[in-house]
């Protein structure tokens, strides 16, 4: 007969294993690091995309950006105290019958310099539905990109209308 403890390590060794070999879940929205048009990272994405399903000419159709919003985010300074800091920005597209998930992950991925804070080197995206439209989520990982998509995504409002 087997002891307890014996019979716990062969549980936990199973479990082990199978969690080293499990691939990690997906999240429910996808990130994805922005490729400029022609990169490796673009090439799939822009295949067989219409020339009109660019973030460029999504961005400035009429009434397409609903709101934009600064993300921020907070840079420790010491154990109790820190500062914000820009990230990115939120741009919130009102829903459009055809718009949907991976749709907007595949065109927002093909991009160029042009595609506003698309355009900006090092922004990394996440698109998810949210109540009545899709939340488009540019980031960055220094403070100097982060503020450069600021400013480009105020410029989304008032050209989507």
């Amino acid at each position: 007969m087997k002891s307890p403890i014996t019979s716990l390590a062969v549980v936990c060794a199973a479990l082990v294993g199978a969690c080293a070999s499990a691939p990690a879940p997906r999240a429910a929205s996808a990130q994805l690091a922005v490729g400029m048009a022609g990169d490796a990272t673009s090439a799939g994405a822009c295949a067989e995309l219409p020339s009109d399903a660019r973030p460029s000419t999504l961005f400035a159709r009429q009434g397409a950006v609903a709101s934009v919003e600064n993300l921020t985010g907070k840079d420790f300074i010491g154990a109790r105290t820190w500062a914000e800091k820009p990230t990115g920005a939120r741009i919130v597209l009102a829903a459009t019958p055809g718009l949907n998930v991976p749709w907007l992950e595949r065109v927002m991925s093909c991009r160029t310099a042009a595609d506003g804070p698309l355009g900006v080197d090092g922004a990394r995206v996440d698109v998810r539905a949210i109540g009545g439209g899709f939340a488009v989520d540019v980031t960055a990982p220094t403070r100097e990109a982060a503020r450069e998509i600021q400013a480009r995504a105020a410029n989304l409002v008032t050209a989507s209308r």
